[in-house]
């Protein structure tokens, strides 16, 4: 199948400006939803994913392992794969850093 180039994801716009929590339990806008949501139907329809989480008034741990490494820990994407493919945005380096600290965590286990 072949995949258009490209597309974005403004979290904030296209999900919720505030997204926490792990699952439904913590809350509707959490990390599973969105990588069950969004970002798979975005990975399987582009080669490129460009997450903008400029918008967002908070990216809570949870979330972030859960939609990222969650990728990795339960759909079956290799590290290699996710860090090729997914682009991130933000306007704090410390988000970036963890979802990259928690995609590494995820390809050792």
């Amino acid at each position: 199948m072949s995949r258009l180039k490209e597309t974005t994801i403004d979290v904030a716009k296209d999900f919720s400006d505030m997204p926490y929590g792990r699952s439904s339990v913590d809350n509707e806008f959490n990390g599973e939803a969105f990588r069950k949501g969004p970002l798979l139907k975005a990975l399987h329809e582009y080669e490129i994913v460009v997450v903008d989480l400029t918008g967002v008034m908070g990216s809570g741990s949870s979330f972030l392992d859960e939609a990222f490494a969650g990728l990795i820990k339960y759909e079956g994407y290799s590290y290699e794969e996710i860090t090729r493919r997914l682009q991130f945005k933000s306007k704090y380096k410390s988000v970036l850093n963890n979802i990259e600290r928690y995609l590494r965590e995820a390809k050792s286990k």
